[in-house]
């Protein structure tokens, strides 16, 4: 099983909206942000070397506003992996561990030109670890 990375995360003045409820483009901003410190570490040799992970696609399902202040925990569990992509589960959990927000984000690994590449199986290895 992957392993899930959790990363704490507490709304900021700038991220909520008129109606005092994080917007639902910051809560995109917040995960990417995550995710890619989540990623950051295992991933550096690769990027590195000049490969990367580019969004293909996004599913958002927002199931609680977010406020203010308010204390999160974001988790980020690597999903699966295809032949050049990788599916990554991210949740957004209140103190009581209340889901407010879920995606689900599917990234296309790339070369320096942008084009899609197989997945080396050490990349594969560490996304499913």
């Amino acid at each position: 099983m992957a392993e899930t990375y959790t990363e704490p995360y507490q709304v900021f003045l700038d991220d909520i909206d008129y109606w005092g409820v994080v917007s639902h483009h910051k809560w995109i901003a917040i995960f990417e942000r995550l995710r890619t410190k989540a990623f950051a570490e295992p991933f550096k040799d690769l990027l590195d070397a000049g490969f990367g992970l580019v969004v293909a696609g996004l599913n958002v399902n927002y199931k609680r506003p977010g406020v203010f202040n308010q204390k999160l925990t974001v988790e980020i569990t690597p999903h699966s992996v295809g032949r050049a992509s990788f599916e990554v589960k991210q949740v957004a959990r209140d103190e009581k561990g209340d889901v407010l927000v879920e995606a689900a984000v599917h990234l296309v690994y790339v070369d320096r030109a942008g084009r899609p590449v197989r997945v080396p199986d050490e990349a594969r290895k560490r996304f499913l670890e």
